[in-house]
């Protein structure tokens, strides 16, 4: 038979700190990645940049045209912030970049969506707004998404950066963004509406969000408003012109919706906004069939 472990061993296994990553540094610089690679066709690319030169070795001042070329687009004030560091520690003697020193800097400077695209969408969810923008000029896509569709407005709304949603959808990823849909048919409207985020709910209705889109479900976000009992969600959207009798693709109202769960004062404004006690699903179900008659005498007082 083995002989059993130490005690103070397995306490210490058990209670050991655990190692945190650092998803997203601290510093005003760009992520500490121990050896950041680009992908061949950008590669490639670099090389044809510099070599299109015709120089063995270019100056410095030079990297910031080539990385300009290379979607690199930049304030002076950004560029040297996040790019001179870079410079300055791969240039020669001479203030001068050879080809390997240039490769060097872009794959430290470049930020293809593939390797920082989450990076993107965590800054938007935390409202770092400034770190976002570095994102993109260091090349990008503040329009992508993640594997699902959920975007960088999406990430940022779900978490009530109503700034950040504002400088998305006006500076960066254009009016259209205000109704993306990801695989589900989610908006960021709709996320807005299921998590309460109320603030950042009216900023959409302002920029133009549709409360009629539908998810693949058939929901709007006014079913998911008053399904998870968000009230004050509920009296924005109504004022938005949402559709008190959509149904869901089981015919259920957002009247259904909150009286199946119970939120008593949304079926209250819904009934006082016209919403039908009588309206049938598809299995021929009523509001007033999913609570007492005692919760029904109080929601049509």
């Amino acid at each position: 038979m083995a002989p059993k472990k130490p005690k103070v061993v397995e306490e210490a296994l058990l209670y050991a700190k655990p190692e945190i990553e650092c998803v997203i540094a601290e510093s005003p610089g760009l992520e500490d990645d121990e050896d950041p690679l680009l992908e061949p066709e950008t590669q490639q690319k670099v090389h044809e940049l510099f070599d299109g030169t015709g120089e063995r070795n270019i100056p410095s001042s030079d990297a910031k045209k080539l990385l300009k070329d290379l979607g690199v687009v930049m304030d002076d004030a950004r560029y040297a912030r996040l790019v001179d560091p870079y410079v300055r520690a791969f240039q020669s003697n001479a203030e001068t970049l050879s080809r390997k020193q240039f490769m060097d800097v872009a794959r430290h400077v470049l930020a293809p969506a593939v390797r920082y695209g989450a990076r993107l969408r965590k800054a938007a969810s935390r409202g770092d707004l400034e770190r976002v923008k570095d994102y993109i000029a260091r090349g990008c896509d503040g329009k992508g998404s993640d594997g699902l569709g959920f975007t960088a407005v999406h990430c940022a709304a779900q978490h009530n950066r109503a700034e950040t949603v504002k400088a998305l959808i006006n500076e960066i990823c254009g009016k259209g963004y205000c109704n993306a849909q990801d695989e589900r048919g989610w908006s960021p409207l709709h996320v807005c509406a299921a998590e309460g985020r109320l603030e950042t709910l009216q900023l959409l209705l302002g920029l133009g969000s549709d409360a009629s889109l539908k998810t693949v479900h058939g929901r709007t976000p006014l079913h998911w408003a008053c399904a998870k009992g968000r009230l004050v969600c509920v009296e924005a959207l109504l004022k938005g012109k949402a559709d008190l009798k959509a149904g869901d693709e089981a015919g259920m109202t957002a009247l259904h919706l909150a009286a199946q769960h119970g939120h008593l004062e949304v079926c209250q404004r819904l009934i006082k906004a016209k919403a039908s006690p009588e309206a049938e699903n598809t299995l021929g179900r009523r509001p007033t069939d999913f609570q007492d008659a005692e919760f029904w005498a109080a929601a049509l007082a």
